[in-house]
C-alpha cells in the first residue's frame, strides 16, 4: 500500500514518538485500532493507493462520501498508522493486521501466496503474516474454493481463527458480520462434521485452528445446507478419496 500521498513523515531521530517504551507506543496503537467490522483486504488496498488524509477524514468538497461507510474508520485507522516515523508505522501496521478481522477471496489468496498482488509493496506483504483472523467466503462454483482452503493456514502463519462463510453476499459479511462472538454452525454434527472430514481429507491442517461457519442470516439456512450436501461434499469426497488413495500408492 502507497503512503506517498500522506504528509510528511518525521524521521525517526529526535522523534518523541521513538523514545516512548514499547509498552506505552503498543497502548497508544491499540486504542486507535477498535472497529470489530471486518476489512475488506482488496477494498482497503486498492482505495489506499490514491486517498490522501484529506480525502480519508472528510476535508475535501468530495471527502469520505466516496468511500464505503462500513470501510470507512479501517482507512482513516490505516492512514494513521501509515503515519508519523518509522518505528510507528512498522508497530502501528503489525497490529492492523494481527488485531483484524480480514475478508479475504480464495481468488486474492492466491495472489497473495504467488506474491503477485500489484497493489501491494514487498514490506506490507512480508507484514501479512502476523493476520490473526480471517473471514474466507466460498462462491457458488461448488467445491472449488473449498478445495482452496488449506492454503489460508500456509499463508498466515499466524492465523488463529477462519470462518468459512458459504454462498454469502460481501455486502451482507460487511453489514451483518460485526459481532464479536456470532453464532455459528455446530461442526460435530452434519453436513459440518463431514464437511470437517473431507477438509482433513484433502490437506487441510485443523488442528489449533479455530473453524467457524456462521450462520449470518436464518433465511437462507436451508438454501445453505441444501448446496453444502448437493454442490460441494460430493466434490470433497470425491478429492479426498483421490488423495488416500495415491497416498496409499506411494507407501506401497
Amino acid at each position: 500500500m502507497s503512503t506517498s500521498q500522506l504528509p510528511s513523515q518525521s524521521p525517526d531521530k529526535g522523534s518523541r514518538i521513538s523514545n516512548l517504551p514499547n509498552e506505552i507506543l503498543d497502548n497508544i496503537i491499540v486504542s486507535i485500532i477498535n472497529n470489530v467490522t471486518p476489512v475488506q483486504f482488496e477494498y482497503l488496498v486498492n482505495t489506499a493507493n490514491h486517498l490522501t488524509m484529506w480525502d480519508i477524514f472528510g476535508y475535501n468538497a468530495s471527502g469520505a462520501e466516496r468511500f464505503d461507510p462500513y470501510q470507512l474508520q479501517h482507512q482513516q485507522e490505516w492512514v494513521i498508522v501509515s503515519s508519523v516515523c518509522r518505528r510507528w508505522q512498522y508497530t502501528g501496521r503489525k497490529a492492523f493486521f494481527s488485531l483484524k478481522t480480514f475478508v479475504i477471496t480464495t481468488v486474492l489468496l492466491k495472489a497473495l501466496v504467488a506474491g503477485r498482488h500489484k497493489l501491494l509493496t514487498s514490506p506490507n506483504l512480508d507484514i501479512l503474516v502476523t493476520i490473526r483472523h480471517v473471514v474466507a467466503p466460498m462462491s457458488g462454483r461448488g467445491a472449488s474454493d473449498y478445495l482452496v482452503l488449506p492454503r489460508y493456514p500456509h499463508a498466515f502463519s499466524n492465523l488463529q481463527r477462519l470462518d468459512v462463510l458459504t454462498y454469502v453476499g460481501m455486502d451482507d459479511i460487511l453489514r451483518e458480520y460485526c459481532v464479536p462472538r456470532f453464532w455459528t454452525y455446530p461442526r460435530d454434527k452434519e453436513p459440518y462434521r463431514e464437511l470437517m472430514e473431507c477438509l482433513a481429507g484433502i490437506g487441510f491442517q485443523v488442528e489449533g485452528l479455530d473453524i467457524g461457519f456462521p450462520r449470518i442470516r436464518k433465511s437462507v439456512e436451508a438454501e445453505h445446507v441444501k448446496r453444502l450436501l448437493v454442490d460441494v461434499l460430493p466434490n470433497l469426497r470425491f478429492v479426498s478419496t483421490q488423495k488416500a488413495k495415491s497416498k496409499a500408492q506411494v507407501t506401497e
